[in-house]
Formats: C-alpha cells, structure tokens, sequence
C-alpha cells in the first residue's frame, strides 16, 4: 500500500500544472452535475406552484375602455359558471383615503382568485358574526392598520357625493396588496359597489370559467354569435393557463 501511494503521489509531483488542471476538472464536472440537479427540482417545484395557483379563468368580458356596461346573461352548456366586477374609486371617511374598490361575488372571487386574508373571510355569509354579506369589506392590512380597523369595524365609503356604511369581512395579508405607488384595493359585494357607483345592474368585467370538455374555439364563436355586433372576441395569452384564454372586449 506504502509503494502504492509514494508511487501515486510521484506522478502527481511529477506533472504538477496537470495533476491541478485534472483536479479541477473533476471538482467542476461535480459541481455542474450537482447544479443541473438543484436547478432542475427548482424547476420542478415552481412549475408544481405554478399550476397549483393558476387561475382558472378562460374568459374576460371587459369594455375596450374599461366603461361599465350592462350585465349580460350567458346562457350556454359550454359555460361553467361567471364572476361579474365592477371597479369604482372611492374615499374613506372620514380619513379621505382613496381605494380602488372591486364590486364582486366574494366567495367565488375567492375561489378564483386565491387571495390570502390575514384574519377574517371571504365567504361573510356564512361567518355567525355577518348573518349577511350585503354590507361586507375586505380590506388592505396597510389600510386597515392605519385606520385602526378590525374585523367586524364599521367603514364609510364615499364616491361621488353617495354613502355606504360597510364592516370590515377580512384583512389581506400584506404581500397580497397593490406595489408601492397604486391605490390599494378593497373588495366589496358586487350590489353594494353599484349602489355606490350608482350604476344599477352594471359591471365592467366578467370572468368566465368553461366546463371542464368546452372548447375554447367553440366557446368564441357560441358567445361572440350571442354577444352580438357590438363585442369583439379576441385572444391573449394569461399566466396560469394551459390554453390561450379569449378575453371578449366590448367595441365601441
């Protein structure tokens, strides 16, 4: 073993710029096997995430300029079910603080959209302390700290000389709120933000999830025919989607 090794460590000396060379192409080859496996369960595990969160929207109803327009009934086997919004801006009072507000059904906003809540819930009608979810508010946690609001406090909110007394449903966790710069976003009860907005029966987006056997291509023409002249049907490619999503713009 003695011999084995002197004689081993003789080669090495022997040629010292390649035994180094030798040595370090070895510890590069480990190491980029070793990097190609990490990167790979990375990988792994975003796309895992990715499709775990994916929204599953295949349609938006929206008017090209963001107008709000009439609701629309649609009435079609290929259609699943349909989450209508309406956006307004509107203050607190009496603090004057501006919010986007997002007029929707709750519990399926949730649903589809997975916000994460602090403390509270989306689905208020079924909580003992909100027998009903007609006056529920979901609000920002930067908001609702600011305020000093917890859940189950009574809000004001003011948009164009109009009032409603909200309570507080829910907090968002703060990684869930608009970035640095954008009027954080509440969510209220799709009646409640007409009534502010004093726009009856008008919304400005439906989201709209297809059976589960729907084409996408039969959807388009089945509701572009039922929508009418006056809607154009369009495709854009949407995160967290396996096919192209239509988004159905409003013309005019």
């Amino acid at each position: 073993m003695s011999s084995q090794f002197t004689l081993t460590w003789r080669n090495l000396t022997a040629h010292p710029l390649r035994s180094i060379l030798t040595a370090l192409a070895i510890t590069l080859g480990v190491a980029m096997v070793l990097a190609a496996t990490v990167i790979g369960e990375a990988a792994n595990q975003q796309a895992t995430a990715v499709s775990a969160t994916a929204l599953p929207i295949d349609l938006a109803i929206a008017a090209r300029d963001n107008a709000p327009f009439e609701t629309a009934v649609l009435d079609s086997p290929l259609i699943q079910s349909t989450l209508s919004q309406l956006h307004i801006a509107a203050q607190m009072k009496p603090s004057g603080r501006n919010l986007e507000i997002i007029g929707t059904e709750l519990p399926l906003y949730a649903e589809l959209y997975r916000p994460e809540l602090a403390n509270g819930r989306f689905d208020s009608a079924q909580h003992k302390r909100f027998p009903a979810a007609a006056n529920a508010i979901i609000l920002p946690m930067t908001v609702a700290l600011q305020n000093s609001l917890n859940v189950g406090d009574e809000i004001t909110l003011a948009a164009e000389g109009r009032q409603i007394t909200l309570v507080v449903a829910g907090r968002l966790k703060l990684e869930t709120e608009s970035v640095i710069g954008q009027t954080a976003t509440a969510f209220i009860p799709l009646a409640a933000a007409q009534e502010l907005a004093g726009l009856p029966n008008q919304v400005d987006r439906i989201d709209v999830v297809l059976a589960a056997d729907a084409n996408l291509d039969e959807a388009k023409s089945s509701l572009s025919q039922q929508l009418g002249p006056d809607l154009i049907v369009s495709r854009t490619a949407v995160p967290g989607s396996a096919n192209f999503n239509l988004i159905i713009i409003q013309a005019g």
